[in-house]
């Protein structure tokens, strides 16, 4: 989720973010300490248990989160082509990294929902919104970790066509389990501060890549990720 701060909110987000840093590092799978595991670095290992153990917004336990059957998206609202363009091309991205299916402008039973509407009506489609962000994401999942159903918002008012498209890979990407943000890398998706970025980064593939390995299931710890990957060297 994206929002342009005044610079009192900006350090009020950086220290809740080192904060959060130190509540990660504390839920660090013990053996791990930072090297790397097979075909990913420790970097990447890291970056991966930083945006996938826990959520910006709501409460979560550190544990996987993802989807296991068809991501069928809708999108509603007022979306320009170009929002139409980026959304079909980061779905392409997403199946060849995850081998996930996940099948865009499905009008009849989508179970991720896009809304292209302006910034003041988020809260009409989604009660959990919250406010000034341009754009938004709400997941839902099961016991098991499995989730099942996610809405996106994206602003059509207050940003360019280009902080649209950043806010579609990034929002629909958190969307697949991947649900907190980062100070760590300015060239990632998941980058904390306001930054236009429209394509993935290195790290970012390797942390979809990891979460969807097919070993890898809703609910585990990151002990277990770790015992997985040290197993099958990062190979599904």
């Amino acid at each position: 989720m994206r929002t342009q701060q005044s610079r009192s909110i900006f350090f009020i987000l950086l220290i809740s973010a080192l904060l959060m840093l130190q509540a990660c590092a504390a839920h660090a799978p013990r053996g791990w300490v930072g090297t790397g595991v097979g075909r990913y670095s420790g970097a990447e290992i890291g970056y991966f248990f930083e945006v996938a153990c826990g959520s910006e917004f709501g409460s979560s336990t550190p544990r996987i989160r993802k989807w296991m059957g068809r991501v069928r998206v809708a999108a509603e609202g007022s979306p320009t082509p170009e929002d139409l363009s980026v959304l079909e091309a980061v779905a392409g991205e997403v199946n060849r990294i995850t081998g996930l299916e996940l099948v865009v402008f499905d009008p009849v039973s989508p179970n991720v929902v896009v809304y292209f509407v302006p910034e003041s009506r988020f809260k009409y489609y989604e009660p959990n919104y919250v406010p000034k962000n341009y754009g938004f994401m709400w997941a839902w999942w099961r016991g098991s970790g499995e989730i099942y159903k996610a809405r996106v918002m994206i602003s059509t008012t207050g940003i360019t066509q280009s902080a649209r498209s950043h806010l579609i890979r990034e929002e629909l990407t958190q969307a697949l389990g991947l649900m907190n943000d980062s100070w760590r890398y300015m060239d990632s998706v998941f980058y904390q501060g306001w930054m236009e970025v429209t394509e993935y980064s290195q790290h970012d593939r390797a942390v979809i890549e990891i979460l969807y390995n097919k070993l890898i299931t809703p609910g585990m710890t990151r002990e277990r990720v770790i015992e997985i990957l040290r197993q099958t060297g990062g190979s599904s």
